[in-house]
Parts: structure tokens; C-alpha cells; sequence
């Protein structure tokens, strides 16, 4: 039940931000007394939940009407100047969250013509629907410093202003663009699929000699395992022609993350090998069936092409073919305008890799960006006053490369791993790894959403190397470098730390 107070902020904000004012104890926080008393109003999902979602349209919310959007932050522009009080005969008039721009003052006769103390500064920031968000997760959904590619749901006041840009004609009308004027904000984890209770994390030394704890533990250990295995079938036979060890990998990359940077605990980057090519006369720009399923299981997903006749990524094709995508966000004019990879932290990306021969300049620094970001889990922002040109931001994106291999047979995108699938096919069968999402034989509603909270569980659950296991991977790691000490591609200490890495999130 929404109270009368929420049902006040609802119906109209604007009066309760100009009651608030009025009734102020302190003047110089009331942007912080106004984000508290919001926040406290809807502090509750089922309050939040009453507040209308923006969506594609904002045609369809009055002007001033109270909104949230769950978006992406994509830039964070300069501090700007605004006029935060008005004076009026009646007094003092609040004038923030656009409020200024909504009235019509009859100013005192004896009032200061450039009264400073009305003015206060205000963070503006650019913010966009979430890159490559699940369609089921959008229906799930109903205040701190903000970075770019942080995710958040924004709770303010709506209305529409002229866009401003350096280097927007000035002899034509500036697009409106839809202004949000936040009242205050909700973080958003990484995932809001509740996971699965897994065994070790049920399990404590008060519990050891408890039966019901130990046979719950069993109990549960059972039924995560019964699931893996059915979700790694479901995988391999819609999207990997059976092929199950192909499946686990897809799946144990696509669950990893950054553990730590220091040290480097970052996902590996793993090439899907002898992949099958798109069918002739298909789409410029294919999408693998592997694509939807994983878009069916995970919060954000992005698929990026590289085809040769492009050089660049881009969904749908650009209207001149040969023109470049940028990778990485770049300033132009004092505007940052967005790249490709500028993703939200757990996006995974899958790339589909055509044979790569030479590539202009342009599309090689996107190549050399990609493989940089695929290393380090880093990405460079281009700022041209910028120390080295740019700054690097930290990015938390497992990847996935699709590649036939052509002549050559390997990736150029160099990964950690090569998985080389191989198609379960029988009686001379051509097996289709492109068919629509519409296609894919999906497992029963209630199957699959125990199939997002596995994955979901997995994606921010903790692991750690036990003594014995970092044992054996460094013996075995010794016997197999002494075996291959005469091979060209001999085996080094990199893969000592990758072995490492990969047992974390087995």
C-alpha cells in the first residue's frame, strides 16, 4: 500500500520539493535534505515499483512527472552553474531540479540585480540505456558517485531541454533532448538474479557435526550438479553441435570476472575454434545461435563482427562500407563521444571473426585495442590534452571469440585459450550454428530460471585455490614443461598463472 506522502510525491513532485523548501531547516543542505527524504519516501521495492519506468518514448510521461530509468552512465561532463533559489515578493522560492524555469517572478523592487548566493553548481551527466541488456531482465526491474559504464537507476523529475554542443549547427533549431533532474539513486549489483546457496557457502566449522546441515549440504550439492550438467547439455546441443567440453568453456568464461587486480586475477580471454562459417547469402553481419542463448541467461550481453569488407565493428552495417567504428570512447570538440567496448561491468561479449588479412591503420589501433582490453581488462579513453592521449579506465568484460580460423587457423585477437569444437553431427548432416533466436528449443519457464540463478550464483560467488590443488597444477605444470622442453611453442610461466586463473572459476 502506497502511503499518502509517496502518493503526494507521485501525483506532484515539483510541490513537494517546493513544500520541503519552505519548511527547511537548514538552507545551505537541502539538496541533501530533498535526496533524503525521497529516498526515504521510496525505500521499499514495492514503493519504488510504483514509480513509472521511462522507456523509449518520453512522449509518454507528463512533463514533471516523477520517473526512473535504469541506465548506464556514459559520460560525466563539467560541473555546471545553476540557479538554485529565486527571490520573489513572497520570499524565497526554490528554483532547482528545473523548478526556475517554471515560473513567472515578480521580482522586489530592492532586490541585488546579480545575487551570487542564488547560484549553486550541479554535476551533469550523460547517461544511456544499458548496451546490450536481456530483454527478461528489463521486466525484473522496478545515491553515490558515478563513473562512466557504472550502472544505475535514477529516480528524478522529468522534462526536456535544448541539446548544447560545440559543434551543433547554429543556424538550425537544437534538438530536445529528455532531461532528467535526479532526486536520488539506487546502485545496482551485478547481477540481481538471486543465486543458488552453494554448498561451501552453507557450510561452517559449528555446523561440521550437525546431520540436517550435512544432509542439506549433500542434498544441495546433488541438485547443482544435476543442473550443471542439464544446462552444459542445453548449451552444447542448441549452440555447439553437442560438443559438452566446448559448452563448459563457453560457460565458465562467461561466468568470470575480476577477482583482483593486484594481483591479476582477470577473466581469460578463450577462441572458439573451427567454428562454422555463416551459410552463403546470409546476413552481413550473422549472429551465432550461441549469441541468443546466452543473452537468454545472462544480465548483459553484447556480439560484435569483424568482417573484412568492414574492417570494423558495427550492428547493422554502416551505410558506407569501409567506414570505421570506434572502440574506444574519444573526445571530439570537448564531447566524449562513446566506442564500441564502452560496456557496463559482467557484459560478456562474443565475437564472430571472419579471415583477417591486412587491415588499414584505423581498424588495426581497434585491433590492438581489443587485444589490449582482452589482456589487461583495460580500456583507453582518448582525451586530447590527456597524459600519453588518453586515460585508461578499468573494464570487467569476459570474452568470447567465434573463429573459423581460416588458412592461418588461429585467432588474431591472440587469446588465453583455444577450444576447438568439434560438431556431433550424423547421416551427412550440415549443422546450423546461426539460427534465429526464434528457433532455439527452450527448456521449460521454470527450468530456465534455474538455469539464470546457477549462473547467476556463480557470477558473484568467491572462490579460492586450495593447497593441494595449486599442488598439483605445479607439478603437473613442471612435468609437462620438461616433456616439451624440445617444442618450438614452449611451455612458460604465463601458463602457470593461467592454469592458476582457470581453476578459480571451474
Amino acid at each position: 500500500m502506497v502511503s499518502m506522502a509517496s502518493s503526494n510525491a507521485l501525483s506532484d513532485p515539483t510541490k513537494v520539493l517546493q513544500d520541503l523548501y519552505t519548511q527547511q531547516v537548514s538552507p545551505g543542505d537541502f539538496p541533501a535534505q530533498a535526496t533524503a527524504h525521497f529516498d526515504q519516501l521510496f525505500a521499499t521495492d514495492d514503493a519504488l515499483q510504483q514509480i513509472p519506468v521511462l522507456n523509449a518514448n518520453p512522449q509518454d510521461h507528463a512533463s514533471r512527472s516523477l520517473v526512473q530509468f535504469r541506465g548506464m552512465v556514459q559520460d560525466t561532463m563539467s560541473p555546471e552553474i545553476y540557479l538554485a533559489s529565486v527571490q520573489d515578493k513572497g520570499g524565497r522560492l526554490l528554483g532547482g531540479w528545473g523548478v526556475a524555469d517554471t515560473m513567472t517572478i515578480e521580482r522586489p523592487e530592492d532586490e541585488v540585480v546579480d545575487d551570487y548566493s542564488n547560484l549553486k553548481e550541479r554535476f551533469v551527466l550523460w547517461v544511456v540505456s544499458v548496451p546490450g541488456e536481456s530483454e527478461w531482465l528489463r521486466d525484473m526491474y522496478t545515491p553515490h558517485k558515478l563513473k562512466a559504464t557504472e550502472i544505475a537507476n535514477f529516480i528524478g523529475i522529468l522534462t526536456s531541454e535544448e541539446l548544447s554542443m560545440p559543434a551543433f549547427d547554429s543556424d538550425a533549431s537544437p534538438p530536445l533532448v529528455p532531461t532528467l533532474h535526479v532526486l536520488f539513486t539506487r546502485s545496482v549489483p551485478r547481477t540481481i538474479i538471486s543465486g543458488y546457496k552453494f554448498p561451501m557457502e552453507i557450510a561452517s566449522p559449528t555446523t561440521a557435526d550437525n546431520v540436517d546441515v550435512v544432509q542439506a549440504i549433500e542434498s544441495s550439492r546433488l541438485e547443482i550438479t544435476k543442473l550443471r550438467d542439464e544446462l552444459i547439455s542445453w548449451v552444447a546441443e542448441e549452440a555447439l553441435g553437442g560438443d559438452r567440453e566446448a559448452a563448459e568453456w563457453v560457460l565458465l568464461i562467461a561466468t568470470s570476472r575480476v577477482q583482483s587486480r593486484h594481483p591479476e586475477i582477470i577473466p581469460p580471454s578463450m577462441t572458439i575454434s573451427a567454428f562454422p562459417l555463416p551459410p552463403s547469402g546470409s546476413s552481413p553481419t550473422p549472429t551465432p545461435t550461441l549469441h541468443h542463448l546466452l543473452h537468454l541467461l545472462l544480465p548483459s550481453t553484447t556480439h560484435l563482427n569483424f568482417p573484412v569488407n568492414l574492417h570494423s565493428w558495427d550492428d547493422p552495417p554502416p551505410t558506407k562500407p569501409g567506414s570505421l567504428v570506434h572502440f574506444a570512447p574519444h573526445s571530439e570538440n570537448e564531447d566524449l563521444h562513446s566506442g564500441v567496448l564502452q560496456l557496463p561491468a559482467g557484459t560478456v561479449l562474443t565475437i564472430l571473426e571472419s579471415d583477417v588479412r591486412a587491415l588499414p591503420s584505423k581498424a588495426a589501433e581497434n585491433l590492438h585495442i581489443l587485444r589490449n582490453m582482452l589482456r589487461t581488462q583495460t580500456l583507453q579513453y582518448k582525451f586530447p590534452y590527456a597524459p600519453g592521449n588518453g586515460f585508461e579506465f578499468q573494464t570487467d568484460i569476459p570474452c568470447i571469440i567465434l573463429c573459423n580460423g581460416g588458412k592461418s587457423g588461429k585467432s588474431v585477437f591472440l587469446p588465453d585459450n583455444d577450444v576447438h569444437v568439434r560438431l556431433n553431427v550424423k547421416g551427412g548432416q550440415v549443422y546450423d550454428a546461426y539460427k534465429p533466436s526464434k528457433d532455439v528449443v527452450l527448456p521449460p519457464t521454470n527450468k530456465l530460471e534455474s538455469f539464470r540463478k546457477l549462473v547467476g550464483g556463480t557470477m558473484i560467488g568467491t572462490s579460492k585455490v586450495t593447497p593441494d590443488v595449486a599442488q598439483y597444477i605445479q607439478d603437473d605444470f613442471v612435468k609437462e614443461r620438461l616433456e616439451g622442453a624440445s617444442r618450438s611453442d614452449g611451455i612458460t610461466p604465463q601458463d602457470l598463472m593461467l592454469r592458476m586463473n582457470l581453476v578459480r572459476y571451474e
